[in-house]
């Protein structure tokens, strides 16, 4: 089946504060306005603070408790600042600006600046009780004395109210433009039950996106959108496509939620800015380093370990740095025992990210993204198999990919640029056995211009375009790789091709569209023009979008539009694919309503159909003696309905519950019947639940229910007299006939927050299938296919993690 060939490479994968000393910045702190000390004069205070170590009193939170704040004590002159010092939050250390603070039963009070800092004046000597009342802290309060001859410096620590993020970028309330968007913010995708705090896998929490994508599940990794393959979607970082999305077919994301801001998922009908892709978007969007102070992480998990630091490096300038490393070639050896299986590399995957900001000025930015990902593993399989007797010895694989990016982005209110030129390295080598192997490496270079351009109030014009050079060398003994819909593949009885080529084309992209306000209603039309010259072929895709709010709380939208995909590089490239295919195509067709119910309550429904065309098929189903393997002969359909209702208050509870109803349907050519894709999945619900329900506690649960995948029933084997294996009999109008077994299983996370002053440290329990249920996520036949069993996954996964945020 479709699988087996990854099976083969990766069957082992299914067997399985730090408290800072507080010191003053090198310049002098920022004279506050004449108001803010009452007792004298602002320009008093305009030197260096000594430098000087104080006690924080760390310690856990505990409701309504103020805090013991930093304190030294440092001799000064008559007349000078005898009080001053800083206002922070609990936990992170961010300053907090625009805070009064009270001397109690005195007529003294000061407001701190965009530092923190506040200061008096030349105060009486004697006892004073500092009070900071706030709505979003705990109310603070404590006593100092002033003495003659000495100046108090302190450091307060005010305790958020509400526990949840401590930290939260808050970006203003984006007008949505597509029709089939949804988008999540990290607060939520990193506390998600089942996903382990990777942001990319919840998107599989969402409508219009299937089972598949994510080790938990078995899958070989990759977004399955409406019922197209993983292949027919593209995932962009900052508009850039990522070479490797997850580590080992799905296990973790190769790029670290940590950095992200957030997760935007385009199912259908997006706008003309996005190509080369006939079924969906996943645009990953990173923050920016953040330039108030330096700090990080240091997580631990029973999957990986993982580390960051981020802060100002100049004045306008930030940087952050990560890097992360997996645990399971730690774990394995403890839990493995095979006479068969001898490893000389456990698997293990590494990854890292720098990204480098620079605020130029007000208009003028520029930033620069390097990040990567290594992947190995390599052992020695002794027995031979009945079914694949020529894959014996060497198995292992190394992929690895390596980018850099550079933005610079100007925005003067009428018009927006990005321009962003980069580069991508990928090396690839696969040994499945001590004959076959497939190495390969890339160098793409890629040049993205986005502009817009504010004609009128009332009136958008945008466009960009795309250029990608791409050069790969192949050094392969190889069988073709399956494809859609393929019932076997088999080393030892397909054709295997030996070569070693290299080859090169250049992508073209070109759009424009225009957002055109008409008072309730908004249009956007575009059009798309995508070339790519080794096939030397080009397509044309006209799009649209409309949206009218017929009252405050009620959208109807709808859009529609021409999709294309450049064919794989296996079906272009000869021996294995040929010359003469074209563009992939599909017409989508969307519409669907959007309804606020109440503030925080939100209804999203939708229906689809999308038309497929041009699909490359392979030819020796339908014209087994042509000269050529592929041809653009397959065509399809699918439609469906959508429906997504969330909820969320403040920051004590979110969840949603999403539902996809869908078939989606394929014909491999002239002469064949229609049949089921690989990866439909008739039915789709997912329901997901956080709760805040105590200071630093939170409790999530995440339950689905899917269809399950169709297969191929073999209703017998055929013995291949010269190697002594089995072909599988099968009936050429069954494909995809039956289905496996319903996929459904509960996940329960917790999670406890400890918030120090200069700290926190996060702990979290995460336990997927909490019932104990063994789903089936392929069905098996043995080497003479006489019996079949189902493969199933682990009944229950738990997993323990903990992070120490400074």
């Amino acid at each position: 089946m479709r699988r087996r060939l990854t099976t083969l490479i990766g069957c082992l994968l299914l067997l399985g504060a730090l408290p800072r000393v507080w010191a003053q910045d090198d310049k002098a702190p920022p004279v506050p306005p004449d108001e803010l000390p009452l007792n004298a004069p602002a320009s008093a205070e305009a030197k260096e603070e000594p430098d000087v170590q104080v006690d924080y009193g760390d310690g856990a939170a505990d409701a309504g408790m103020a805090q013991s704040p930093g304190r030294a004590v440092v001799s000064n002159t008559p007349g000078s600042v005898n009080f001053k010092g800083y206002i922070r939050e609990r936990g992170t250390r961010r300053n907090l600006s625009d805070l009064t603070i009270y001397l109690k039963g005195a007529d003294y009070q000061a407001t701190t600046d965009d530092q923190g800092y506040f200061f008096f004046q030349a105060l009486p000597p004697g006892a004073y009780n500092p009070i900071i009342p706030t709505l979003d802290y705990e109310e603070f309060a404590t006593s100092e004395t002033i003495r003659p001859g000495e100046t108090i410096e302190v450091v307060y620590y005010l305790e958020p109210r509400k526990y949840g993020t401590l930290e939260v970028v808050v970006h203003g309330r984006r007008e949505k433009k597509e029709v089939s968007r949804q988008v999540l913010g990290m607060d939520e995708a990193m506390v998600l039950p089942g996903a382990g705090g990777d942001a990319v896998r919840v998107i599989e929490n969402l409508p219009g996106v299937a089972r598949g994508g994510t080790f938990s599940d078995g899958a070989s990794g990759g977004a399955v959108i409406r019922g197209s393959n993983a292949e027919d979607s593209r995932i962009l970082l900052d508009g850039h496509e990522i070479p490797m999305l997850f580590h080992f077919f799905g296990m973790k994301s190769v790029y670290n939620s940590e950095l992200l801001d957030e997760v935007n998922l385009y199912t259908g009908g997006f706008g003309s800015q996005w190509g080369l892709a006939t079924g969906g978007i996943v645009e990953l969007k990173s923050r920016q380093p953040r330039n108030d102070r330096w700090g990080g992480l240091v997580d631990l998990s029973m999957t990986d370990a993982s580390a960051m630091a981020e802060g100002p490096i100049a004045e306008d300038m930030g940087l952050a740095l990560a890097l992360r490393r997996s645990t399971m070639d730690l774990i394995l050896p403890l839990v493995m025992d095979s006479d068969n299986i001898s490893f000389t590399t456990y698997p293990v995957y590494y990854d890292y990210q720098a990204k480098w900001n620079y605020r130029l000025s007000k208009e003028h930015s520029l930033s620069l993204d390097i990040y990567g990902g290594v992947d190995l593993m390599k052992f020695i399989h002794n027995e031979v198999d009945d079914d694949e007797p020529e894959v014996t010895g060497t198995l292992g694989m190394e992929t690895q990919f390596h980018s850099a990016f550079l933005h610079y982005r100007f925005d003067n209110g009428v018009i927006e640029s990005d321009f962003s030129p980069g580069y991508n390295f990928t090396r690839d080598r696969f040994d499945m056995g001590d004959k076959f192997y497939l190495h390969t490496t890339a160098h793409v270079v890629d040049l993205n211009e986005d502009v817009r351009v504010k004609v009128a109030e009332t009136n958008t014009l945008g466009m960009g375009f795309q250029l990608q050079p791409r050069v790969m060398q192949m050094s392969a003994n190889i069988i073709r790789p399956p494809k859609e819909g393929d019932v076997s593949t088999s080393f030892s009885n397909d054709e295997s091709y030996q070569v070693s080529l290299s080859e090169s084309d250049v992508i073209v992209g070109l759009y424009v569209n225009d957002e055109m306000r008409f008072g309730p209603v908004t249009l956007i039309p575009g059009v798309r023009f995508d070339y790519e010259s080794y096939l030397d072929t080009y397509s044309i895709g006209p799009r649209a979008t409309v949206r009218y709010q017929v009252v405050e709380p009620l959208v109807l939208k709808a859009a529609s539009g021409l999709y294309s995909r450049v064919p794989d590089p296996d079906e272009m490239i000869e021996p294995f694919g040929n010359g003469g295919l074209r563009f992939e195509k599909a017409v989508h067709a969307v519409g669907g309503a959007e309804w606020t119910v109440v503030e925080g309550f939100t209804v999203d429904i939708q229906g689809y159909y999308k038309y497929l065309f041009d699909m490359v098929n392979a030819l020796d189903k339908t014209e087994p003696d042509s000269d050529k393997a592929y041809a653009n002969n397959a065509k399809g359909y699918v439609y469906g309905g959508e429906a997504f209702l969330k909820y969320r208050y403040e920051d004590i509870f979110f969840g949603w519950i999403s539902y996809s109803v869908s078939r989606s349907m394929r014909n491999d050519g002239p002469g064949t019947p229609y049949r089921l894709f690989d990866m439909d999945q008739t039915h789709n619900l997912v329901v997901v639940g956080s709760w805040q329900f105590y200071k630093g506690w939170r409790l999530g649960g995440r339950f689905q229910f899917t269809s399950g995948e169709p297969y191929t029933e073999i209703l017998g084997g055929a013995l291949n007299a010269d190697n002594g294996t089995y072909l599988p009999i099968y009936d050429p109008e069954s494909v995809n006939g039956r289905r496996n077994a319903p996929f459904h299983k509960l996940d329960l996370r917790l999670d406890k927050q400890w918030v120090f002053d200069t700290w926190i440290l996060y702990t979290y329990l995460d336990v997927q299938n909490v019932y104990y249920h063994a789903n089936v996520i392929e069905t098996r036949y043995n080497y003479d296919y006489s019996e079949k069993a189902s493969v199933k996954f682990v009944p229950i996964y738990p997993s323990f993690g903990i992070t120490a945020e400074f």
